[in-house]
């Protein structure tokens, strides 16, 4: 694997999950990957309106404009597609949410699909002890349901436990499966 693409969707600019993303895109860079991290917080995003523009023979892309017009060529660009979040009220973000909503605009049917094949995994950090009650589980399950349906292989997902804003700074061994992780795209 080449490139990498980060996307990141946490409010917290040095929250738990951003803290674990730099170990991912640190751990690629060490292994001599091209890593692009995308705040996806700090864009715009709005959610797909299923207007059709991006189906049919008449394929016209993603009808939107906001900042998914920096996502779209980072993700077709990238081997690999690393997803962050913190997990909010049992499951992803709402702005990850809204831009795999948004992966539509390149990837309207399985027939027309650019990320078949691409290599996509997760980072999760969550308040709670354990990934089923806290809803870190429905969160991996709905991407390895989404790369089934793309035709993306799940490279799995990194994730622990982090009540306050930068708890994993006291989890060496979280930090270290997060670099390993990377390490290992």
């Amino acid at each position: 694997m080449t490139n990498i693409l980060v996307l990141t969707s946490s409010y917290r600019k040095k929250g738990n999950s951003n803290l674990l993303a730099a170990q991912v895109a640190a751990g690629a860079r060490e292994t001599g990957h091209a890593v692009t991290v995308l705040d996806l917080a700090r864009m715009t995003i709005h959610g797909c309106r299923d207007c059709g523009a991006c189906e049919g023979p008449f394929y016209a892309g993603c009808a939107i404009k906001d900042d998914m017009a920096t996502v779209y060529p980072a993700l077709l660009a990238a081997d690999g597609v690393i997803l962050v979040s913190p997990i909010y009220w049992c499951n992803i973000s709402g702005q990850m949410k809204q831009c795999l909503d948004r992966w539509k605009g390149i990837a309207p049917d399985r027939e027309h699909n650019p990320l078949r094949g691409k290599r996509i995994g997760a980072v999760f950090s969550y308040g709670d002890t354990d990934v089923l009650t806290s809803g870190c589980a429905n969160a991996i399950r709905s991407l390895q349901d989404m790369c089934a349906y793309a035709g993306a292989d799940w490279l799995g997902a990194v994730y622990g436990t982090a009540f306050r804003a930068g708890d994993v700074r006291d989890d060496p061994a979280l930090l270290q499966r997060a670099a390993r992780y990377g390490a290992s795209l």
